[in-house]
């Protein structure tokens, strides 16, 4: 038994068993417009390992996950084979500081999250779309 968190993930609904593959079973979940929102309740560790597997597939995805014992909640997106998180707080990803000061190298990684979560969001659209 690990540590808990409640996670949400949004993908093509046609990638499903991908998930699955990795995974195991999830929750029914909803779908709309061919995206399908799934929300788990009790997920270990925010999955971190399975969805960075998932990412190494190219399957576009992205969702978050609350906090746990031993992380913060993060958001996160797949996108071109690679797997990104971004810590959040109540789902405004965070900008880390230091002595009131930004800390521009998490300046620059916040801006590279929030790119590849757009990219995401739109691959996952257009895959749910042409169901490709």
């Amino acid at each position: 038994m690990g540590d808990r968190c409640f996670l949400e993930i949004n993908l093509a609904e046609q990638d499903l068993p991908e998930l699955q593959a990795i995974v195991g079973e999830t929750t029914e979940g909803k779908v709309e417009d061919g995206i399908l929102t799934i929300e788990e309740q009790e997920v270990n560790y925010g999955w971190e390992e399975e969805l960075e597997e998932f990412a190494k597939t190219g399957i576009p995805f992205y969702g978050y996950h609350t906090e746990g014992g031993d992380y913060s909640a993060a958001s996160f997106c797949g996108v071109g084979g690679k797997i990104y998180f971004m810590e959040n707080n109540h789902g405004n990803e965070v900008v880390q500081y230091e002595e009131g000061k930004i800390i521009y190298k998490a300046l620059r990684a916040a801006r590279l999250f929030e790119e590849a979560f757009d990219v995401a969001n739109r691959q996952v659209a257009a895959r749910a779309k042409n169901g490709e």
